[in-house]
C-alpha cells in the first residue's frame, strides 16, 4: 500500500494559533508552554496580534515552540463588529526572523530590505502582503474567515497561502461557522489545494475542563522526521498534517483505487470528492469503526477524508490530488 503519510516520520500534536499577555491573552507565554505540554502536545505555536518575539528559546526536546504574530486587515481601516476583517497567522519558517517588541506598522522584514507592505483591506492589497510574506520566510494560514464576515468569492482569491482554518475553537465557542470544510471546499472549487488548519486561538485562562476553555479544541496532527524547527516546517509545507478536534488518524494510504485509512475509534467515516457521493459513507452509531477503505472515484480529481466520533469531534485530512493517489 502506498502510504500518504511519511513512512519515516512520527506525529506531533500542535496547537498553531495562540495568544500570550504579549498581546491580549491572559497567560504568559511559559504558562502557555507548561499548559499544552501538560495536556500531551509537542509542538505550540505564539501567535500574538501583530507583534513577533523570540519565544522558540522557550523549547525543551519534548516541546517545540514556532515563532509567528496574526495580522489584520480591516475595512475601513477599523475593526467593528460588522465590518468585514482578515487575519493571517504568519508563522516563521525560522526560529528569530524578526525581534520585534512593539506594533508593525508593516509586515516585518529583513534587515536590509527594502520598506515592508502597507495594509489595504483588499484582495489585492492582502494578496501583495501575502507575496511578500512568503518571500521573507513565513508560512501564511487564513484564520476564521467566516468570524471575519469574509466573502468566499473574495477569500478565494487570495495567494501563498499555506492552510486554512477549518476549525477555530474560540470562534466555536462563541457560535462562529469557522467549525467545518466550508472554507477548505470553497479554496478547492478554485483549484487551490489548502492544508487544513484547526487551532486554538486562545486568549484565556480559564482552567483546563471548563465549558468555555479556549484551550486544547482544536489542534493538528504534524507528521514530522523530527521535533525540530526545520523538520516540523518541511512537514507542513509538504501537507504531511491533518486537522482534528478529538480522531486521530494511524493510517491512511492507497492500493487498487481504494483510499484506506486506519483510525482512533468513530461513528462515522466519509469520502468527499470533486464528484457526486456514490457509497462514500461509512457509518456505526455505536462507534466502534477502526479502519476502512473507498473506493476512489475515477474521476475524481481529488478527494478527502473526515471522520467523526459520537461526541461529534472531527479529523479532516487535506486533499490529495489524483496524481498523489
Amino acid at each position: 500500500m502506498k502510504s500518504l503519510f511519511w513512512e519515516d516520520g512520527r506525529f506531533y500534536r500542535a496547537n498553531l494559533h495562540t495568544h500570550s499577555t504579549c498581546s491580549d491573552g491572559s497567560l504568559e507565554p511559559s504558562e502557555l508552554f507548561a499548559a499544552y505540554r501538560d495536556m500531551g502536545y509537542q509542538i505550540l505555536a505564539l501567535t500574538d496580534h501583530e507583534t513577533l518575539w523570540p519565544h522558540s528559546r522557550l523549547s525543551t526536546p519534548d516541546m517545540l515552540v514556532l515563532e509567528g504574530f496574526e495580522m489584520s486587515f480591516a475595512a475601513a481601516g477599523r475593526s467593528t463588529p460588522t465590518r468585514q476583517t482578515c487575519h493571517i497567522t504568519m508563522l516563521a519558517k525560522a526560529p528569530n526572523l524578526s525581534q520585534k517588541d512593539g506594533n508593525p506598522a508593516f509586515l516585518p522584514i529583513k534587515e536590509g530590505a527594502e520598506q515592508g507592505v502597507h495594509r489595504v483591506f483588499s484582495v489585492e492589497g492582502i494578496n501583495n502582503v501575502l507575496s511578500s510574506a512568503s518571500q521573507e520566510g513565513y508560512f501564511p494560514i487564513l484564520s476564521h474567515p467566516y468570524w471575519s464576515l469574509q466573502k468566499p468569492q473574495d477569500f478565494v482569491r487570495l495567494e501563498c497561502l499555506g492552510g486554512v482554518e477549518v476549525y477555530n475553537h474560540l470562534c466555536a465557542l462563541a457560535g462562529s461557522r469557522d467549525c467545518s470544510a466550508a472554507a477548505l471546499d470553497a479554496f478547492l472549487s478554485e483549484g487551490k489545494s489548502l492544508l487544513p488548519i484547526a487551532a486554538d486561538d486562545c486568549h484565556g485562562d480559564l482552567p483546563a475542563g471548563e465549558p468555555d476553555c479556549d484551550r486544547f479544541g482544536g489542534f493538528e496532527m504534524i507528521c514530522a522526521t523530527a521535533l525540530t524547527y526545520p523538520a516540523v516546517i518541511e512537514a507542513l509545507e509538504a501537507g504531511q498534517a491533518y486537522a482534528s478536534t478529538g480522531p486521530l488518524f494511524t493510517q491512511l494510504g492507497t492500493e487498487d483505487g481504494r483510499l484506506h485509512f486506519v483510525c482512533s475509534a468513530v461513528r462515522e467515516a466519509r469520502l468527499l470528492s470533486d464528484t457526486r457521493p456514490v457509497s462514500a459513507r461509512l457509518y456505526d452509531p455505536a462507534g466502534r469503526i477502526t479502519y476502512g477503505s473507498f473506493a476512489i472515484p475515477p474521476q475524481a480529481g481529488w478527494v478527502r477524508l473526515e471522520i467523526t466520533d459520537t461526541e461529534g469531534h472531527t479529523a479532516w485530512t487535506r486533499a490529495y490530488a489524483d496524481r498523489e493517489l
